[in-house]
């Protein structure tokens, strides 16, 4: 077809650093200082003559300090890196684009050992990233052969803040791990992906521009045992917020809002018997809000039952509820099944094990959600079928 094309692309990488490190003050220090250069090269063609030949040139001398200190319960610790970047873009051999920059780069992170299970620590980081080639490419690519991509003239560095409070708690004795996050990630300047879409084809063209990126996510982990149902529970959550830009067929910039929350709650039987069990229950919440609001909410629960009657007999089932999205009809079941039994020498295995056994429906349906459209797909599922597998140990 005409959209047929080749890309390749490679880098090559070379440094050279020295270092001083004292550990005999009351704080650790080291210090180092250093040259890199970095070139790469991308190439793509088709046999629509739209062709990319780039090659990008980086040159940095930097210096980097860093430090590590304890008082008391608190550690804290400091990385300070800064370098003076020379960068070079040319597109077949000719220099089209030039930048140079003095990068600072500091991070910091300081922990609280606030018992003796459990610690409080608080990371931060401003960095300054450089594009790749992949970025930096202006004529077409035929990511498939109705997507196209391209890019607009993008030098400057990726710039971001991230910051992070974290606790941790972990009982060995108790079988009590405990893991609370929240994340604050935010970038200065940012790709706006304009793109423009048909009955026949899209294409997108990312474009650096000074408009921020925020994101906002609280995550929960929580390991336990509980001796009262002689059961493991896990339960992990988490609550996300980001907002950004875009651009949809050459309309003006707009800000998307976006809101996800993702649970799962497991429970994991330990039964002195012949009877176990293990259930997963998970649940995902996808809320869009731009020019038109979506909203998606779906749930599974995958119920996993084991039944030992004697010491080489084994059973097991699988069942699974898959509803994907509450706000349709559509409910969806399958069940598995599998019977084991090993020989006496303990050398042979043979099982049986059967699928979708409750096969009701021929096709599931899967909705899907962004800022730009609704999509719902289909699968079919495979008939019930059983297999007969033979294990062999030495």
């Amino acid at each position: 077809s005409n959209n047929e094309q080749s890309v390749t692309s490679n880098t090559l990488f070379n440094s050279n650093k020295l270092e001083y490190y004292n550990s005999k003050l009351k704080y650790d220090i080291k210090f180092s200082l250093g040259y890199n250069y970095e070139e790469s090269k991308f190439s793509s063609f088709n046999l629509l003559n739209s062709i990319n030949d780039l090659k990008g040139y980086y040159r940095y001398p930097w210096i980097e300090l860093k430090t590590n200190n304890k008082f008391g319960l608190f550690t804290l610790s400091t990385l300070l890196n800064v370098k003076y970047l020379t960068q070079s873009i040319s597109e077949f051999n000719s220099s089209f684009l030039e930048f140079e920059q003095i990068q600072v780069n500091p991070k910091f992170s300081i922990n609280y050992e606030a018992s003796e299970n459990g610690s409080i620590k608080l990371t931060g980081l401003y960095s300054e990233t450089n594009l790749s080639l992949s970025n930096q490419y202006s004529n077409t690519i035929f990511a498939s052969p109705t997507q196209q991509l391209n890019n607009g003239s993008n030098i400057e560095p990726l710039k971001r803040l991230s910051l992070q409070l974290r606790y941790s708690y972990f009982n060995l004795l108790e079988l009590t791990h405990l893991n609370l996050t929240l994340d604050y990630n935010k970038r200065f300047n940012n790709f706006v992906s304009e793109l423009s879409i048909d009955p026949n084809e899209t294409s997108t063209t990312k474009i650096l521009r000074n408009l921020s990126t925020n994101n906002v996510s609280f995550s929960t982990g929580i390991d336990i045992y509980a001796p009262f149902i002689k059961s493991n529970v896990k339960l992990n959550s988490n609550v996300g917020f980001e907002s950004y830009n875009n651009s949809l067929n050459n309309a003006v910039i707009r800000n998307v809002n976006s809101y996800s929350n993702n649970n799962s709650l497991t429970i994991k039987s330990g039964f002195f018997g012949i009877f176990n069990f293990e259930n997963t229950i998970t649940n995902t919440n996808l809320k869009f809000k731009a020019i038109n609001n979506s909203e998606i909410y779906g749930i599974t629960n995958n119920l996993h039952l084991y039944i030992k009657p004697k010491d080489r007999i084994k059973l097991g089932a699988t069942l699974e509820n898959y509803h994907p999205d509450l706000n349709s009809s559509s409910n969806f079941y399958f069940l598995d099944f599998d019977l084991s039994y090993t020989s006496i020498s303990k050398k042979f295995t043979y099982s049986i094990i059967s699928k979708n056994i409750t096969s009701q429906n021929a096709i599931i349906e899967n909705n899907l959600i962004n800022d730009i459209l609704e999509s719902n797909r289909s699968y079919t599922i495979n008939n019930p079928f059983l297999l007969f597998k033979i294990e062999f140990s030495l």
